[in-house]
């Protein structure tokens, strides 16, 4: 079998869905053409570039384009190769915050609403990771599948540097477009902060204006490669990990990324108790907070409690290679693959 996998986006969106599904694909025996890591999907230039990596593919799969021009071309891949096409998205397109800086183009009725629906409709099949997105897209076509997020443990295979007894730091890791989710969190951190001295919070990809001038703030927006992000992240030496999430449709229908990538790297997390951080068993593998004094009080129980911190960061860690490996459930992959190969064939 042979699948065609273009990504839309050289970042972790096309790791986990693309590249990382890619690789274990093909040890177990599949063929796999895409496009190079360092590009987005590739320009439609005359050159046969499609149509040179399409030869002999069974399947298409294309992560969330936004090329008005594929979609004529999708279709024409189809036929020329006589396979499906995938149309492969992780994101509630529909409930974008007004403050992400995404909204500008994903905003209710904008024309890439308008192209990814097309999109859609005229797949052969949908990829997502959560039963909340399989429900918002099933209106769109009747073969949705859920292929989660998982981990990959051999690239969690980093240097951590030592952790200094006499600082502690807490830490958020995401993107620009999660303005709503710390804004959230930001009256019980200051209070912990202004509590322990010592403590330092360091957000990395995001520069949120509330965040700015704080003496025990770092904010961190450097870019760096999807393939050094596991180094980087254990290079910013975290001893808490914070993922705070909104109650909105756009986060419910969000995986649990952040708690198992921190977990990879035996950080302990406080997580928003909703939606996808349910998965955390409250006390084993995390903690879970529903408001301002939960946040902070299991800050404090994580900040006085330095043996907690490393007995929830390995539990934590066994549960994601146990339940969350990349390694033991790709064939969830191939079994959706062949699946739809053979619908469409029939």
């Amino acid at each position: 079998m042979k699948a065609l996998m273009l990504h839309s986006e050289n970042s972790a969106v096309g790791y986990y869905r693309i590249w990382q599904p890619a690789k274990y694909l093909k040890k177990t025996g599949w063929d796999i053409a895409r496009t190079p890591d360092e590009h987005k999907v590739m320009p439609i230039d005359g050159k046969g570039s499609y149509e040179e990596l399409l030869q002999g593919s069974d399947i298409i799969v294309m992560q969330r384009p936004d090329n008005p021009d594929l979609l004529a071309l999708l279709p024409a891949m189809r036929d020329h190769a006589d396979a499906p096409y995938v149309f492969e998205i992780d994101d509630n397109i529909y409930d974008v915050s007004e403050a992400s800086s995404s909204y500008k183009y994903w905003y209710p009725g904008s024309p890439l609403i308008e192209i990814a629906e097309m999109f859609m409709k005229d797949a052969n099949a949908i990829t997502v990771t959560t039963q909340e997105l399989a429900d918002v897209y099933s209106r769109h076509n009747k073969n949705v599948y859920i292929l989660p997020n998982y981990q990959d443990p051999d690239v969690w295979k980093v240097d951590k540097p030592e952790h200094h007894p006499d600082r502690l730091i807490i830490g958020w890791a995401g993107s620009d477009t999660h303005y709503d989710d710390l804004k959230m969190i930001w009256k019980p951190i200051k209070k912990f902060l202004r509590n322990y001295p010592n403590a330092i919070f360091k957000v990395i990809g995001a520069n949120c204006d509330f965040l700015q001038d704080h003496q025990q703030v770092r904010i961190i927006t450097d870019w760096v490669h999807v393939s050094e992000y596991p180094q980087t992240l254990a290079d910013f030496n975290f001893d808490i990990g914070l993922t705070p999430i909104v109650n909105r449709p756009f986060n419910l229908s969000k995986s649990n990324i952040k708690w198992q990538e921190y977990s990879m790297l035996e950080v302990p997390t406080i997580a928003s108790n909703v939606g996808p951080y349910k998965c955390i068993d409250h006390g084993k593998t995390g903690f879970l907070a529903n408001d301002d004094l939960t946040w902070y009080h299991n800050l404090t129980k994580l900040a006085d409690d330095v043996e907690l911190r490393k007995r929830i960061g390995k539990q934590a860690k066994q549960k994601v290679l146990k339940d969350y490996n990349i390694k033991s459930k790709i064939g969830l992959w191939n079994d959706t693959y062949r699946k739809i190969i053979r619908d469409y064939k029939s």
